[in-house]
């Protein structure tokens, strides 16, 4: 499901012809069932115009880095400790008429059937610290920190920050996103 999302930038549906010749050619895959489903997925993200995260991806100007390779030093660990990030971001949206603050979006997409309850009413502060996100809100905090570092050696985005990250769990269509968590001073 990530190389398709990837391979397939959320354009036109694709048919079953598209999906099994890219299966075959990329996976030397024959598996027609696995095509179906991949249509499927597809029409449904495709169709799905109530997701913010979709509606940002089809504004204009803006750009989208699939499976960009991030390794850099992360503020996560302790001092003495400090994590080594090395892994891809799934998808990384630049939005140029963003506050510089906030050009870049991460989005990590959850392919399983696992999915964390949502409702209407949920706070989303409530669900990042819910214990099926202990794993994912490190893993893209530490995202966060090695795009921010990235982008910085680059002169054109020079200035620039992540505004959101977020996890897309693709099967149930659920997604969730935030700002960097705030640390309160003590009192």
């Amino acid at each position: 499901a990530h190389a398709w999302l990837a391979t397939w930038r959320f354009g036109d549906p694709p048919s079953a012809a598209v999906c099994s010749a890219w299966l075959a050619t990329t996976w030397a895959e024959q598996a027609p069932e696995l095509a179906d489903w991949l249509v499927v997925l597809s029409r449904r993200l495709a169709a799905d115009a109530s997701n913010p995260l979709l509606q940002m991806l089809r504004q204009p100007g803006v750009q989208a880095f699939a499976e960009w390779p991030l390794m850099a030093p992360s503020t996560l660990g302790s001092p003495q400790r400090p994590w080594l990030l090395s892994g891809s971001a799934d998808l990384v949206l630049r939005d140029p008429s963003a506050p510089a603050g906030e050009r870049w979006t991460i989005l990590d997409f959850k392919a399983g059937g696992k999915c964390p309850d949502f409702c209407v009413d949920a706070d989303p502060a409530d669900v990042i610290r819910d214990a099926s996100l202990k794993t994912y809100g490190p893993q893209l905090e530490g995202y966060r920190d090695a795009l921010s570092s990235a982008i910085q050696n680059r002169p054109a985005w020079h200035g620039e920050g992540v505004g959101f990250v977020g996890l897309w769990f693709v099967r149930s269509g659920a997604a969730l996103w935030w700002r960097r968590p705030t640390v309160e001073a003590p009192t």
